[in-house]
């Protein structure tokens, strides 16, 4: 293994040649949440970083060996992907309004902080997490009643 950084271990030899794109993206935040998913939580300024996008980035390399970082980019981008029709469909339900719920989509996927949304940070994440959260409460499904309880709402 060779050291990269002050803090990550990345693959040598041909590994090396097939990861190298990937740990080239790990910058910022992006090397706290990769350190914690690789050696867990060992320093106190690591405690401000989310852990659910560290432990998916973990179980996703385990089941399918693919680099720490890659893991952190493709649940990025899957979540901010499925974030855009949960937009769509909390919008049109909450205004009624097809089209202002296409744009309030578009807004969502093209607005300048998107740029966080394929970076190895939480926001996609939380923005999911937080769209399927309202979507249960506003669009009603059957897990509508357990957020309600969760959150105190009467």
């Amino acid at each position: 293994m060779v050291r990269h950084g002050a803090l990550l271990d990345v693959p040598n030899g041909s590994q090396w040649q097939a990861a190298q794109w990937t740990w080239k993206l790990v910058v910022w935040d992006s090397v706290f949440f990769t350190d914690v998913a690789c050696n867990g939580y060992q320093y106190e300024q690591q405690y401000a970083f989310f852990p659910l996008l560290p432990a998916l980035m973990r179980a996703i390399a385990t089941v399918t060996s693919l680099p720490l970082p890659a893991c952190g980019l493709l649940i990025s981008a899957a979540a901010s992907i499925l974030s855009a029709p949960l937009m769509l469909q909390l919008t049109t339900s909450v205004t009624g309004d097809p089209q202002l719920a296409a744009a309030a989509t578009l807004f969502l996927s093209l607005n300048p902080a998107s740029i966080f949304h394929a970076a190895i940070y939480t926001e996609a994440l939380f923005t999911l997490l937080s769209l399927a959260g309202l979507c249960c409460l506003y669009v009603g499904s059957g897990l509508r009643r357990p957020f309600v309880a969760w959150s105190g709402v009467r």
